[in-house]
């Protein structure tokens, strides 16, 4: 093995730190300590550091490949040894076979001993024998095993490789022999994990990746079912009750139940029609509209070569770009791939957009809130062009005619700044007088009963209507559009382009703007002038509507979706819950046609119902009262009943015990907050006029302190009875009941005013309703009245449960009847 000398300073680091373990020295540190310690181990060596020379070994790659080549050769001369042993000793063992054999018919005795000894004595010299060979190839090993440990001067991954191959001697030599086997078994490690699939992301890939796992595993059919059975999670997992057990254990079987059930093979037509429908967004990026585009190529055409495949998505990519100018270049380019036409596309709008210039709006002399010069500019166009045109009367009504005219061509003037472009311009001839057209008005059969009508200031009922002509019936139906101007009837237009031209609050724009993409164009315009808009030409008109279209519509969906979630929150918030305890009366949805009968006319409810037991959250079992037979239905087709609509209805009512004692409003609380109903049999609803009451009853309804009785019941109150100062006078406070005598043909009965709030814009509270209650239920002991009329009380603008003021109600009126 080839060496070399070399002083101190040249000595690497793990020449030192080998020759400083030769020396029994400490080896860590840097190299300028090492050096040092080195330096000062010569010295008490009695060597001189500078000028003494070590000897280092060759190249440490030329020496193992030495050593494994030895290493070889006297493994393959050990091998072809024991594979001679195994040949002669199968031999003879033969040999002993046929021996013991044929001499067995003989004495069987004598060749049993002989033949034991025989193969003992063989048997003991190959054992013997292979106790050497062990011995000397071990001999063999611990000896290559010192030559490594004093070549090798680097730690790393030389160092882990001789150290495994010396654990593993056998297999790692042959490895080392054969190549191709070497690499089999370190395929043969390899163990690829399949992802799982969920039925949530892309079969197409999930597959790619599976198969690639299975072909790296070196799966079976089999084995590939299985694995692909163990990765199915969440969804997928439902396809495994349709297949059965040897579908299951079909490879083929299964991948064909996955792709029918999330492979997209059998949507092509499905993507064909997104392909040819599909153009850039308004805010869609070229590189996100080349990607989607690209996607549905490929699925669309999963088929076709790709040549093919790549001019196809080339020309949908052409076909769906919104900018005219950018579709244009790139059909000049005439890209072959998809990737070249986005990169022309992006260099072309880059270069656009650098050179694209500011628009320049020129400056007008005069400002348009002066519009005197306008005005006049436009009634003499318009008094030139009804001069010029000929005008006869039809049936009444006068025409303009330019049937058959022959349009003269004549020299326009010099234009100038100050010139006014008019749009469109709508003009009353000065010719129809007011009273030519009054009188046709008079004399036309439609419009004279129209007119007599507004004149009257009242509009007919439809049985009134009903006997005149078809003509007279719309305009009654437009009854809001016609309006009487000194005797003469109008067409108010404005409305219809108002509601045409303003921003709904659901869709967040304009109709015109939906319907046609722009925004109308008002005779105010002709006034005030309108906003200048972007010249387009006419070859892109179709190209820039639908892009504004399609932006204008996504807009809107956005926003009807924004309104539709509040009126759900509003729903949600409003909508009965639908929990019912044992006791509450119920309506119950049941709509059966009955024969002879217009389903108009029909009900939809029954009842009323009580209901039994709550089953579940969404089930009750209801009985219609008073014995009728149980029935379990949802909750869905049920409804609170409040009342009743006739006095045999209110009997079969189902009246309770009151309770032994008087309750308190946290008892009372307790017991009918959530919705139990509270009939002792004291007090009945009845749908009648509150005022039409007979005189012996008493009124009351609920009112403020500060008496303002501006909305609702109370308002009519106040006009029907009035006596503020008296009020007044008898210091209103929250939880008082305040009374007035009124005077009703002849007749006198009591008001009561109950005062449940501080300010009308308050809202009153169920403590201080029961306390008006109560101190009501104890005036009306002490006046010894004992009927009472009290409408619906703080359970409409003020927004408390009716069901329990109802209960409230009942509950003092068992003590005071």
């Amino acid at each position: 093995m080839a060496s070399r000398q070399v002083f101190l300073k040249d000595l690497k680091v793990a020449d030192l730190k080998r020759e400083l373990e030769e020396r029994e020295c400490e080896t860590t540190g840097k190299k300028a300590d090492l050096q040092n310690r080195l330096r000062e181990a010569l010295e008490n060596e009695g060597e001189n550091p500078d000028i003494f020379l070590f000897e280092i070994a060759g190249d440490i790659n030329s020496a193992l490949q030495s050593l494994k080549e030895s290493l070889q050769q006297e493994l393959q001369e050990t091998s072809g040894n024991l594979r001679g042993m195994e040949q002669n000793l199968r031999g003879m063992e033969q040999k002993l076979i046929e021996n013991m054999d044929r001499k067995l018919q003989e004495n069987s005795s004598c060749l049993q001993k002989q033949i034991g000894e025989y193969v003992d004595g063989k048997f003991g010299e190959m054992e013997n024998k292979l106790v050497t060979v062990e011995e000397e190839f071990q001999n063999k090993f611990l000896e290559m095993e010192r030559k490594f440990a004093t070549l090798v001067l680097e730690g790393g991954e030389q160092q882990r490789m001789i150290n495994t191959t010396l654990k593993s001697p056998g297999s790692d030599i042959d490895r080392l022999s054969n190549p191709e086997l070497s690499s089999r078994m370190e395929i043969s490690r390899i163990r690829m994990k399949p992802p799982q699939f969920d039925g949530k992301s892309s079969w197409v890939n999930y597959l790619r990746q599976f198969e690639a796992a299975a072909r790296a595993n070196g799966w079976s059919l089999a084995e590939k079912a299985t694995a692909l059975t163990l990765a199915l999670r969440g969804d997928a997992t439902d396809i495994l009750q349709t297949l059965s057990l040897e579908e299951q254990d079909d490879y083929h079987q299964l991948v064909k139940h996955l792709e029918m059930r999330y492979g997209q093979s059998h949507l092509e037509h499905v993507y064909h029609s997104q392909l040819k429908n599909r153009y850039q967004k308004s805010n869609e990026s070229l590189q996100e509209f080349e990607a989607d585009i690209a996607r549905l190529v490929r699925l669309a055409y999963s088929s076709t070569p790709e040549n093919v495949m790549e001019r196809l998505a080339v020309q949908a990519f052409l076909d769906g770009l919104r900018d005219t100018e950018t579709r244009q270049a790139l059909t000049l380019a005439r890209p072959s791939k998809l990737v070249d036409a986005l990169a022309r596309a992006l260099e072309f709008e880059a270069a656009k957009e650098s050179c694209r210039r500011q628009a320049t709006i020129p400056k007008m002399e005069e400002d348009l809130e002066e519009g005197t010069c306008n005005e006049a500019e436009i009634r003499r166009v318009a008094k030139e062009i009804l001069d010029k045109r000929p005008i006869r009367r039809w049936n009444g009504v006068k025409v303009r005619h330019i049937r058959g005219r022959r349009i003269e061509k004549k020299k326009a003037p010099p234009s100038s700044e100050k010139d006014v472009v008019i749009r469109r311009l709508t003009v009353v001839n000065d010719d129809w007088q007011r009273d030519e057209l009054l009188r046709d008005q008079e004399h036309d059969p439609n419009l004279k009963p129209i007119v007599n009508w507004k004149k009257e200031g009242r509009k007919p009922t439809w049985e009134e209507v009903s006997r005149y002509s078809p003509t007279v019936k719309s305009y009654w139906a437009q009854w809001n559009s016609l309006v009487l101007c000194d005797g003469l009837l109008k067409r108010v237009l404005e409305k219809s382009d108002a509601y045409r031209s303003s921003i709904h609050e659901t869709t967040g724009q304009t109709p015109a703007s939906i319907v046609m993409g722009r925004e109308l164009r008002l005779p105010c315009d002709l006034k005030f002038g309108c906003t200048p808009g972007d010249d387009v030409a006419g070859e892109d008109y179709v190209s820039t509507l639908r892009q504004r279209m399609d932006d204008i519509h996504e807009r809107v969906r956005s926003n009807i979706q924004g309104a539709s979630d509040r009126m759900k929150e509003t729903y949600d918030i409003n909508a009965n819950d639908g929990r019912y305890q044992p006791g509450n009366q119920v309506w119950l949805y049941n709509p059966q046609r009955r024969r002879g009968l217009s389903p108009k006319l029909q009900s939809s409810w029954e009842g009323p119902y009580e209901v039994v037991t709550r089953i579940n959250d969404v089930v009750y079992r209801i009985q219609k009262l008073p014995r009728g037979k149980p029935r379990v239905v949802h909750f869905n087709r049920l409804a609170p009943f409040a009342g009743s609509n006739d006095e045999q209805a209110e009997a079969r009512v189902r009246h309770v015990s009151p309770p032994d004692g008087e309750l308190s409003f946290e008892e009372f609380m307790s017991l009918h907050s959530n919705g139990q109903k509270a009939r002792y049999g004291v007090t009945r609803e009845e749908p009648r006029d509150l005022f039409q009451t007979p005189a012996d009853f008493c009124l009351a309804h609920c009112v403020a302190a500060d008496l303002r009785m501006s909305r609702g019941i109370a308002l009519t109150f106040k006009k029907a009875f009035g006596q503020l100062e008296e009020l007044r006078r008898q210091r209103p406070e929250v939880g008082r009941v305040l009374q007035i005598t009124a005077a009703e043909q002849e007749k006198e009965r009591s008001v009561f005013y109950l005062v449940t709030k501080q300010l009308s814009h308050h809202k009153p509270t169920y403590q201080t309703v029961w306390d008006t209650l109560v101190e009501l239920r104890d005036v009306l002991l002490s006046q010894s009245i004992s009927s009472l009329a009290i409408p619906k009380i703080a359970s409409g603008l003020d927004g408390l449960d009716w069901r329990v003021i109802r209960s409230m109600l009942e509950v003092p009126s068992v003590y005071w009847n």
